[in-house]
C-alpha cells in the first residue's frame, strides 16, 4: 500500500506540468564552497509546498511553490533542511534512470522513470531562454504522470557507504579501491555487491561520472588540461585514455552525441526483489 503521504506529494509533483511558474539557472561563481557537491549531470530542483532553500557559493537561493532551479553540473551546492510545511521535488539522472527524490521534512521517497525524454529537457532548458526554459521544464515534469514511476530499491548498508564515498570524492584523484575499502567488507564481496545494486563497476561508474563532467566542461571551451583537473582525472594523458576506452577517440574529437552521453556500460538500479542480501 502507498503511502498516503506520498501519494498527495506525487499529485502536487504532477501539478507542476501545469502550475509552475518560472524556472532559474544556478550560475558558476568564482568563489570556493567546500562543503558542496557537484553533480556530473543537470538537476532540478522543484518546490511544492513552503519554502525549498539551495544552497549555492554565492548565498542562498530561496523557491516559493511554482519555482524550480536548474542545477547545471559542476555547480556547487547544498540542499538546506526543509521547513516545517515544505515539500520539495528534485530530478537528477545519475543512473540510467531519472532518479526522483520527494522530501518532506523527516522523510523523502526514492523513484525511477525512463531517463529519457527528461534528461534531453532538462539538459536544453539549463541553455534555454527564460520563456523556453520554463516550457522545457514543464514538459520534463508531464513525465512524471506520462511513465510509470517505481520505487528504488534500499541499498544494503555496505553499498550505500560506498555510493556516498563515491559521490563526495568522485571528481578527487581516488581509485576504484577507495570505493571498496568505504564499504567495509572485503574487496571482492564488496565489488559483488557495488555491481549487484548498479550493474556496472566502481571503476565504470567513477569514469562514467567523470567523462560526463569532463565532456560539460569541453563543450564550454575548457581545455583538456582543465577539465581533466576538475571532473578527477590524474592527468590529461588519463582523461584521454578513459575518452579513448570509452569513446574510441580522444577528447578533442567527441562530437555533440558523444559529449551527450557516455557509453560506459549500462547502470541500472534494482528494484526491491532484485536486492542482493549483504
Amino acid at each position: 500500500m502507498l503511502d498516503p503521504m506520498l501519494v498527495r506529494q506525487w499529485i502536487a509533483a504532477c501539478s507542476q506540468a501545469q502550475a509552475l511558474r518560472s524556472v532559474a539557472v544556478a550560475a558558476k561563481s568564482r568563489r570556493r564552497m567546500p562543503d558542496g557537491e557537484q553533480h556530473t549531470v543537470a538537476t532540478l530542483a522543484v518546490c511544492l509546498h513552503g519554502v525549498v532553500r539551495v544552497q549555492l557559493a554565492d548565498g542562498n537561493r530561496d523557491l516559493g511553490v511554482g519555482q524550480a532551479l536548474l542545477i547545471p553540473p559542476g555547480i556547487p551546492h547544498a540542499h538546506a533542511p526543509l521547513r516545517n510545511g515544505s515539500a520539495c521535488l528534485g530530478m537528477g539522472f545519475m543512473l540510467d534512470v531519472a532518479d526522483i527524490d520527494i522530501a518532506v521534512p523527516g522523510a523523502n521517497w526514492l523513484l525511477t522513470i525512463p531517463e529519457h525524454p527528461a534528461r534531453s529537457l532538462v539538459e536544453r532548458a539549463c541553455v534555454a531562454a527564460a520563456a523556453e526554459r520554463l516550457r522545457l521544464v514543464r514538459l520534463a515534469l508531464a513525465e512524471l504522470s506520462l511513465a510509470s514511476a517505481k520505487p528504488l530499491a534500499p541499498m544494503p548498508e555496505p553499498t550505500r557507504r560506498m555510493w556516498m564515498y563515491l559521490r563526495r570524492e568522485r571528481l578527487s584523484p581516488i581509485r576504484a579501491g577507495d570505493v571498496l575499502r568505504a564499504s567495509g567488507l572485503a574487496p571482492t564481496r564488496a565489488k559483488q555487491l557495488f555491481k549487484a545494486w548498479f550493474g556496472v563497476t566502481p571503476l565504470r561508474l567513477l569514469r562514467r561520472h567523470r567523462l560526463e563532467l569532463a565532456s560539460h566542461l569541453l563543450a564550454q571551451g575548457a581545455s583538456v588540461a582543465a577539465a581533466a583537473a576538475a571532473s578527477g582525472f590524474r592527468s590529461r594523458r588519463h582523461l584521454t585514455a578513459s575518452c579513448r576506452a570509452v569513446h574510441g577517440r580522444p577528447p578533442s574529437r567527441l562530437d555533440a552525441r558523444h559529449l551527450r552521453s557516455p557509453s560506459d556500460g549500462a547502470c541500472q538500479p534494482p528494484r526491491e526483489a532484485d536486492m542482493p542480501s549483504p
